[in-house]
């Protein structure tokens, strides 16, 4: 999870809720959830500008 919250502050990005709930199949859950509208746009502008990587 650091590195995310690294790679989104490169970015000006803040999940202020960011953190880590309980695991899944070994895995832990990542909660992204209450941003509002501003970091949202920002995720999306990001997102945009990246080739998606295939398969």
């Amino acid at each position: 999870m650091n590195r995310l919250m690294t790679a989104l502050g490169r970015h000006d990005i803040t999940f202020p809720s960011l953190g880590a709930d309980f695991p899944l199949g070994g895995q832990p859950l990542i909660m992204l959830g209450r941003a509002n509208q501003e970091t949202v746009e920002k995720l999306v502008a990001l997102l945009d500008s990246v080739r998606p990587s295939v398969g």
